[in-house]
């Protein structure tokens, strides 16, 4: 069976109305990831810290830095986005099959503890970005060393 020709951009009237509507239940119970098609792309994260930093890494697969914007609010909420733009180059193509991801990537991360959001660093190396955020110094655990008798 030959699939048929689609132009980016062309609607599949029942077919993608059938696919966003299942896009939409199945995205629920992940907090707006859709696993069919998405609008926006929610970005996979790790967070974790040690005691000076914490860490984030978040996946951006085809974006390159001038593409992202990262920013760290008052009430300490890391926020990720960029925008992947679609080849010129293929614009009016007919193609077999269109799956990989154009759009916007967006995320918020309400951060465990306060960050001197002047010392944040972020860059980005095959398709992964890495931010280190430092903690302020009240955010730091203390440790004081007990003497055994």
């Amino acid at each position: 069976m030959a699939l048929p020709k689609v132009k980016r951009g062309e609607s599949l009237g029942t077919l993608e109305t059938l696919h966003d509507e299942l896009s939409n239940i199945l995205s629920a119970p992940f907090n707006g990831f859709s696993l069919l098609k998405a609008r926006w792309s929610l970005p996979s994260t790790d967070v974790w810290e040690d005691n000076d930093n914490i860490y984030v890494e978040a996946d951006m697969p085809g974006l390159e830095s001038r593409d992202i914007d990262v920013s760290v609010n008052e009430e300490n909420v890391l926020t990720i986005s960029g925008k992947k733009e679609k080849s010129q180059e293929k614009e009016g193509k007919d193609f077999y099959r269109s799956e990989r991801y154009y759009g916007e990537y967006y995320r918020e991360i309400a951060l465990p503890k306060p960050v001197d959001a002047s010392k944040v660093k972020a860059k980005t190396a095959s398709g992964v970005l890495k931010i280190t955020l430092p903690k302020k110094e009240e955010a730091r655990e203390k440790m004081t060393k007990i003497k055994v008798e």
